[in-house]
């Protein structure tokens, strides 16, 4: 519910802590990189979705759901090879 109502009132970076921080990963889900994928984005910000990934990419490992998320995102701003080769950095 809390999270529900940081993203209500677009504060996505406390969202997004909480979504990591919560007890046992049960934020770390499918719906909640939806609703990140969703929110609106103030132009020149950097949507919450990418937020999102970058902090858990620096606190440590993504879950399968979010490396899957994360996957999608990446192939479908650069498409092809140049995708794959971002990707590949990664792993």
């Amino acid at each position: 519910q809390r999270f529900s109502e940081l993203i209500s009132s677009l504060q996505y970076q406390q969202a997004i802590r909480l979504a990591i921080n919560a007890p046992k990963e049960i934020l770390r889900t499918p719906q909640t990189i939806q609703i990140l994928q969703q929110a609106p984005n103030a132009s020149g910000s950097v949507p919450a979705d990418l937020q999102y990934y970058t902090i858990l990419l620096q606190q440590g490992k993504l879950n399968e759901f979010e490396s899957i998320g994360l996957c999608e995102r990446i192939l479908n701003a650069k498409p092809g090879q140049a995708g794959i080769d971002k990707i590949e950095k990664f792993l």
